[in-house]
């Protein structure tokens, strides 16, 4: 979580990446997604989703500590794919890196920043597993707690996401049961690294059964799956695993445990 915050600030810090109206980011179609990426993804099974909104909060007790509220839409379903829009706000915050290196010899207590990271989107997903098109906008704004030097500053960019390639190797996840494992090579890029393209092996194997999962203390109708995936990438060996909770009923990831950060449903419709 620490390096994603740091990745973030410093993205943001920089200048050379492309600002849209909010408006835009809902320009996400089926049509951008490669025709071997569509097809491979109808081989995988997903099941349609089935609710209208999902509220999630997602949040991390490692230093800096952060919390997520997150809403995603569902606006549009094809052969078990969704096109969702996503909006989303993070608070967290570091230390004051320029106040403690100059001022801390004069004044004891140190100083932090406090961050307010708000994003919207749009993106094409496999049941909030497998992202095939993803478009944010995100908007930093930062401030000091600083009495006799208050200070605010904000920043805007855009990271846009796209699979290129998606072969199935070997098994199959869906319908799900306990013991089922699936092998895919999922190549990407992303407007971060114009020209550079992404190559992993996801392997992802159903786990556990549940029932009666409670979703914001009421029971959720229909099992539970757990799913845990392996992101091997050609040059980095194999990464830790991801867990994720799947919903029969839903027909989407009801909670996740990436790293140290843990993601939750906490409503639909």
């Amino acid at each position: 979580m620490k390096k994603f915050i740091l990745i973030v600030l410093s993205m943001l810090a920089c200048s050379n990446y492309s600002v849209i109206a909010s408006e835009d980011v809902n320009r996400v179609s089926f049509s951008q997604i490669p025709n071997q990426v569509k097809e491979s993804a109808k081989l995988l099974n997903f099941p349609t989703p089935r609710f209208k909104e999902l509220g999630m909060v997602a949040f991390t007790q490692e230093k800096p500590t952060s919390v997520t509220y997150g809403h995603y839409r569902v606006d549009e379903v094809s052969s078990g794919l969704a096109r969702v829009s996503t909006a989303a706000t993070q608070t967290f915050e570091t230390q004051d890196v320029a106040y403690n290196l100059f001022l801390s010899g004069f004044i004891d207590k140190g100083s932090t920043l406090e961050h307010e990271l708000r994003s919207n989107g749009s993106g094409v997903s496999a049941g909030g597993l497998i992202e095939l098109l993803g478009l944010n906008q995100m908007n930093m704004k930062t401030s000091n707690n600083l009495k006799f030097l208050p200070a605010t500053f904000s920043r805007t960019m855009t990271i846009e996401s796209k699979t290129t390639k998606l072969e199935k190797i070997s098994g199959q996840l869906f319908p799900l049961k306990v013991g089922n494992k699936l092998i895919i090579q999922h190549t990407s890029e992303n407007s971060m690294e114009k020209g550079k393209e992404r190559t992993k092996t996801l392997e992802f194997e159903v786990t556990k059964q549940m029932k009666g999962y409670l979703l914001n203390n009421s029971k959720l109708p229909g099992n539970v799956f757990e799913i845990t995936i392996h992101s091997k990438q050609s040059k980095k060996g194999q990464g830790l695993p991801s867990t994720f909770l799947f919903s029969s009923h839903l027909g989407w990831v009801v909670e996740s445990h990436i790293g140290n950060m843990t993601e939750k449903a906490v409503g639909w419709n």
